[in-house]
């Protein structure tokens, strides 16, 4: 293999969007290997932080691919599938000497980390000039990219294939759109952000399962197209629920830095197992953390989302009466409200079953003031909640006839009549006016 004294091994698993998270670029005439041009931001090569730009792939699996054909060569890491062990022979930049050296961790473990040293003056004077330009090898890409997503990118032809046609067009602009292959739809999209030049690849797009009517010119993600009606007792088709929980668990577990395909396929087992017998399945908590967290992260008409990663999840299933929900609701206020220092926090109640054994709050938020009709017809207090003040009075709710009274959480469990609840003055933060 040549140099041996510039090479290091490399254990990766491919996985399913990304692959191994590298991108190549085409040979030259004096340099017969496949080069790393990219290693993108997150992908399996950036976690294990031994692949850096410049890197020459010179064997993967134990099959040398230096003397083999650009196609060929490439092919050898296509075709491996994705969850799959790949141990790949990299050979470092020319002029420098690459090696491991295990070194001894805070906590006491030991690691695997990679040394890039010149090994004469070129060597140095190459660093220098990277180092000047802000682009040494302790960053995981380099500036100019020619390809995006991972390898091989450059002359691709997207060919039409039967699995890889999209039917339908854009609802709003009429296009069609268009034919990809199943391979072209795993490639991330590479993006910059022309502030700073930063470039980062996002791999949701190569998740979507339906064509979104947004153009090159135009984002109308932040339209709202909620799900249609379903009346109570209907419920989604097996094979539905399936799909979609395959993708979401699958995604779950590849988010996961330290996970193994074979906990994904029992967890994948237990869930199929699950809808068969019931039509649905039940999230582990872990699951419902990171589902509330993704659903956040990625609604667009959402200002706040930027707090997505810091979302704390109180996960109150296992309530069966109002009364629980009620301790419920004010522990998520106690704990937001932090005394003003304010904090995310969702509280997950309950699913829908059949539609009539729901667990649902009635106000619009939970912190709202009552509105009273006057004899003058004025409204006393908050007038938008003038309906919703009648049906606490209703159910049997008196207030004190002020314009600031807090009207009750009103609620209700398992499909049973609503209750109200006096919210405890201690979990209020008023502001006097």
């Amino acid at each position: 293999m040549g140099d041996r004294q510039n090479t290091i091994v490399v254990k990766l698993v491919k996985r399913e969007v990304d692959g191994l998270g590298i991108s190549a670029k085409p040979r030259t005439a004096g340099n017969p290997t496949v080069l790393i041009e990219e290693v993108i931001r997150g992908g399996p090569a950036d976690q294990t932080g031994l692949v850096q730009p410049g890197d020459s792939i010179i064997a993967v699996n134990g099959q040398v691919i230096e003397g083999l054909s650009y196609l060929e060569a490439t092919k050898a890491i296509r075709d491996v599938e994705p969850g799959q062990p790949v141990e790949l022979v990299l050979r470092g930049p020319k002029w420098f000497n690459t090696y491991l050296e295990t070194v001894r961790m805070e906590n006491g473990e030991t690691k695997a980390v990679r040394v890039t040293r010149p090994s004469g003056p070129i060597g140095a004077l190459t660093l220098l000039i990277k180092r000047i330009r802000g682009n040494t090898f302790e960053k995981r890409a380099i500036r100019k990219l020619q390809n995006r997503g991972d390898l091989p990118l450059h002359n691709r032809a997207v060919s039409s294939t039967p699995n890889g046609i999209v039917p339908s067009g854009c609802p709003v602009t009429g296009r069609k759109a268009a034919t990809v292959g199943p391979a072209a739809t795993r490639r991330p999209t590479r993006l910059k952000n022309w502030l700073n030049e930063r470039r980062l690849h996002d791999t949701l797009n190569a998740k979507a399962a339906s064509v979104t009517p947004c153009s090159h010119g135009r984002c109308v993600g932040s339209l709202m197209r909620p799900r249609p009606y379903t009346a109570p007792g209907y419920f989604r088709p097996k094979d539905e629920v399936l799909q979609q929980a395959k993708d979401f668990i699958f995604d779950y577990y590849a988010s996961l830095k330290k996970s193994s395909a074979d906990d994904r396929d029992r967890r994948w087992a237990d869930v199929q197992a699950q809808v068969e017998e019931r039509g649905v399945y039940q999230l582990t908590y872990d699951e419902l953390v990171y589902g509330a967290k993704m659903a956040w992260r990625n609604s667009p008409r959402c200002i706040g989302r930027i707090q997505w990663s810091k979302l704390q999840v109180f996960d109150a299933r296992d309530v069966t009466t109002a009364r629980g929900m009620f301790e419920a609701i004010c522990r998520h206020i106690k704990w937001a409200t932090n005394g003003g220092n304010l904090r995310s926090a969702i509280t997950v109640f309950p699913p829908r079953t059949d539609g009539r054994h729901d667990y649902k709050v009635w106000n619009g938020q939970f912190m709202k003031y009552a509105a009273y009709e006057m004899p003058d017809g004025s409204i006393l207090g908050d007038p938008i909640n003038l309906d919703f003040t009648e049906v606490c009075q209703a159910l049997g709710w008196k207030g004190a006839g002020s314009g600031y009274d807090l009207l009750p959480l009103v609620l209700s469990a398992n499909g049973e009549d609503p209750e109200w609840f006096d919210i405890p003055k201690d979990i209020v933060m008023e502001v006097n006016i």
